[in-house]
């Protein structure tokens, strides 16, 4: 992984005492493998100037050994694009719930009409993550290879075969 990682930053963040690459963001879904590892909503807690990079560098590190390493590895009871699709619908579920969370940030907290504003369609954001979740779910339930089912505890999908 390269130091090169788009990095967003507020308006007038020059001068605020926010370090380069603490708010990592993904601008080109085809370099999403070199965004596997940390989630970036985990990332984002990391505002020291060069923890997240380096936070970045370790799963790189952790990701290129998953792919080296996983060939000697006992295969999982799905096949492989029907575990991918799953594991993206986890992903969605992971966002779903914590777009919901940001959501909820205009009821709990104190915040700028501008925030209160962002809150409110994470709130929708929450839903159509929730709503693709979903559809994938279904397709997969569809291919008589998968069932989803929820955790009473957890929430997280797990695959039947």
């Amino acid at each position: 992984m390269t130091d090169s990682s788009p990095s967003a930053h507020p308006a007038g963040a020059e001068g605020s005492g926010l370090p380069p690459g603490a708010l990592p963001l993904l601008l080109d879904p085809d370099e999403w493998e070199q965004a596997e590892g940390f989630r970036f909503t985990f990332l984002g807690h990391f505002t020291k100037s060069g923890d997240a990079d380096a936070l970045r560098r370790v799963s790189q590190l952790l990701y290129d050994g998953a792919l080296e390493g996983n060939r000697e590895w006992p295969r999982g009871p799905l096949p492989p694009v029907l575990e991918q699709a799953l594991l993206a619908a986890c992903e969605f579920r992971f966002l779903e719930g914590f777009l919901a969370a940001v959501g909820r940030e205009c009821e709990t907290a104190s915040l700028s009409r501008e925030e209160i504003r962002i809150s409110q369609l994470a709130a929708d954001y929450s839903l159509a993550s929730g709503d693709l979740a979903a559809r994938i779910e279904r397709d997969l339930a569809a291919t008589g290879k998968v069932l989803v089912r929820r955790s009473s505890t957890s929430g997280d999908p797990s695959p039947r075969t």
